[in-house]
């Protein structure tokens, strides 16, 4: 399998791997972390990025009022925008950097939709895309692993080379 840049991403978390041949030598491909990068904005409790409650229009007969639209959503879904463009961007440099010419987009859904809009970044330089709409940021290691093997976006794991398979009775 050609060497391949990866990125599992959320809209909070973006991680940033590359699976190839370290060596000419290396046995095997390894899977190796890159980069984390953080969305700081949306680490950020709500009740610290807005000093108020969502605002309320006038009270009705009911005493309640009905919601008003104060655009934290779309503030938000900018935030996101911006940082699905950074992590491509830096992406894109990882795989110029590492000489990978395949990249997958492993991501939450919506995150995904935000990647999306921005993959002519790697299009645009010749890149292989491959899509995955799943969450895995909290992944660690070996699970990672698994489900990168599991989703087709790297050779499934063969049996453990330390336990012996039996053949029959």
């Amino acid at each position: 399998m050609p060497a391949l840049a990866i990125v599992i991403a959320d809209a909070a978390r973006a991680r940033l791997f590359t699976w190839k041949r370290e060596s000419a030598d290396a046995p095997a491909p390894i899977l190796h972390e890159r980069a984390d990068l953080i969305s700081l904005e949306r680490r950020t409790p709500h009740d610290q990025l807005w000093t108020d409650a969502r605002p309320r229009g006038n009270p009705g007969p009911g005493g309640h009022g009905d919601p008003v639209d104060d655009h934290r959503d779309a503030h938000l879904a900018e935030v996101d925008r911006r940082f699905a463009a950074e992590v491509l961007a830096k992406l894109r440099v990882l795989a110029d950097l590492t000489a990978c010419r395949r990249v997958a987009l492993v991501a939450s859904p919506r995150f995904l939709g935000h990647l999306r809009d921005h993959a002519e970044v790697l299009t645009r330089h010749g890149l292989i895309v491959q899509e995955v709409a799943r969450d895995l940021t909290r992944e660690s290691g070996p699970a990672l692993r698994r489900h990168l093997g599991a989703l087709g976006v790297l050779p499934e794991l063969g049996p453990d080379p330390g336990v012996a398979r039996s053949l029959g009775p």
